[in-house]
């Protein structure tokens, strides 16, 4: 019989590898979802009444396209703190 090789796996470089966000980031992002979410109900809701007149046709436009607009933002506020993470730790 073979002895097996005494492998221990590699360490990482840091133990935290992602950062706390600060006060500030968390409003934001906070803002964004909460606006977002108020927009989108607001749509839905309006949209699913039997009949809809041209103002309420407007505003469900607006808030169709404000939530697409937080869902983007979301979207980036999330893609750019991935960005800082890996640049910070390198």
């Amino acid at each position: 019989m073979k002895a097996q090789p005494n492998i221990t796996p590699a360490k990482p470089k840091s133990t935290t590898m992602t950062r706390t966000p600060s006060r500030f980031e968390k409003v934001v992002f906070t803002t964004v979802t909460c606006l977002t979410l108020l927009s989108g109900g607001v749509s839905l809701s309006l949209s699913m009444q039997e009949s809809i007149s041209p103002e309420q046709a407007s505003i469900i436009n607006t808030c169709n396209d404000t939530y697409k607009i937080g869902v983007v933002t979301i979207c980036g506020l999330l893609g750019g703190k991935v960005v800082l993470d890996r640049k910070n730790n390198q």
